[in-house]
């Protein structure tokens, strides 16, 4: 994966983040709550932890990322964010 930071709408659109490095804060902002770390083929994802409870919608994209059933915006980073 590039060195590209996405945030996958739970309606199938993206949009790419500037900050390549984003800091916690900017991550449960783009989710919309607690983060959680998804890993996927590609690289991380960063899901709302408590997206079920809140009711969020289906994202059908991210979903077939993680091969889980993903609920709410997410945000697709290089795996290397976390070192």
């Amino acid at each position: 994966m590039s060195s590209q930071v996405i945030k996958i709408l739970t309606g199938g659109g993206t949009v790419e983040l500037e900050d390549k490095h984003p800091a916690l804060e900017e991550l449960q902002e783009a989710v919309g709550g607690l983060i959680m770390v998804v890993n996927i083929a590609c690289g991380i994802m960063v899901v709302d932890e408590e997206g079920v409870l809140k009711e969020k919608s289906h994202n059908m994209v991210a979903s077939v990322l993680a091969n889980q059933r993903i609920v709410g915006d997410v945000v697709v980073m290089p795996s290397d964010y976390l070192e």
